[in-house]
């Protein structure tokens, strides 16, 4: 056993590694007393990877802050551009003479194209998006004036014919008239079921029945 030179404690195996004149590390009991200069540089390392251990703690919420609000309070911004098929768009709207097109707003034409009471899709556009062609729903999930859900993509894209743009108001109100007619096959003789069935769908309402208020809301122009 020897003694550090600057305090003079006794250490159990070398000098103290903070104060002998070789440097040299080694490990201290912890039952014996060390220096004051290797207490001291303890507690300054011991803070230091607190302070480090509670920096990168608060880093690590806050990324999953911000991943929660942003996965639960998406926005989807409206596309930039159209999408590249637009040659299939057109022959939807090519059911009917292009040159009557400016006589009609959207809903008159659609239902000149697809036999859709034009009332009806304005109802269901007052009632879904309140006529605002970005509108977004469902955390994200449901888009455009008719709050097209994107959840059933690929099958609506089947039913339209084309890669539709849900945030386009001829695409929107055409597309919710052919889900509607297949609304209406299903329930041809109870529309107050065929009218919930866009928002419920159709299994939806075969087992929870029509939602008074919604049928209410999409007859307001009948």
């Amino acid at each position: 056993m020897k003694t550090c030179k600057s305090c003079e404690h006794h250490h159990t195996v070398c000098y103290c590694s903070w104060c002998a004149k070789d440097k040299v590390w080694v490990r201290i009991r912890t039952d014996k007393p060390a220096c004051r200069e290797y207490r001291m540089a303890d507690r300054i390392l011991r803070k230091i990877a607190i302070g480090i251990i509670a920096i990168f703690s608060a880093i690590i919420m806050i990324i999953a802050a911000v991943t929660y609000h942003k996965n639960r309070y998406a926005v989807v911004l409206p596309p930039e551009t159209k999408y590249e098929q637009q040659t299939k768009r057109s022959a939807a709207l090519a059911m009917y003479p292009l040159k009557t097109h400016d006589s009609f707003t959207v809903f008159e034409l659609v239902e000149k194209i697809t036999g859709v009471d034009e009332r009806i899709l304005r109802g269901y556009a007052y009632t879904e998006g309140r006529f605002c062609l970005h509108a977004v729903g469902d955390g994200g999930r449901s888009l455009g004036m008719m709050q097209i859900n994107e959840t059933y993509r690929d099958k609506r894209i089947k039913l339209c014919g084309y890669e539709y743009d849900p945030f386009d108001e001829f695409d929107a109100v055409y597309l919710a008239a052919l889900v509607i007619k297949e609304n209406q096959k299903e329930f041809p003789n109870n529309p107050d079921m065929w009218i919930t069935a866009y928002c419920r769908g159709v299994g939806g309402v075969r087992k929870h029945g029509p939602i008074g208020w919604y049928v209410e809301s999409v007859r307001r122009y009948l």
